[in-house]
């Protein structure tokens, strides 16, 4: 079995968890965690989809897709798990190499 290697984008969001909270709920999201979310790329003045989430409950989150060539990202969040606000901590983007398997 043999590798390939192959030029990928990573955009890797972090967002509160209220990891300040003593007490957390086995098998719930904490209130303040992002659920829904939307990440667009701006191509001549237009916003275009790169990918949608529904039902996150993790705090980090990994996503990788084909290179864009932009200057402009927006995260758009539609929902929490509970809180009425959102916080992010950071959005990290990466223009890295990955291993791929090959067929």
């Amino acid at each position: 079995m043999g590798f390939e290697r192959s030029g990928k984008i990573e955009v890797n969001p972090t967002f509160d968890t209220n990891l300040n909270s003593r007490y957390l709920p086995p098998l719930k999201a904490p209130a303040e965690s992002v659920r829904d979310y939307t990440l667009f790329y701006q191509k001549k003045g237009k916003w275009i989809k790169i990918l949608k989430v529904k039902d996150n409950y993790q705090r980090h989150r990994q996503h990788r897709f084909k290179p864009i060539t932009t200057s402009h990202l927006r995260l758009e969040i539609s929902a929490t798990n509970g809180s009425p606000e959102a916080m992010v901590y950071e959005v990290r983007v990466y223009n890295s190499v990955f291993p791929l398997q090959s067929n």
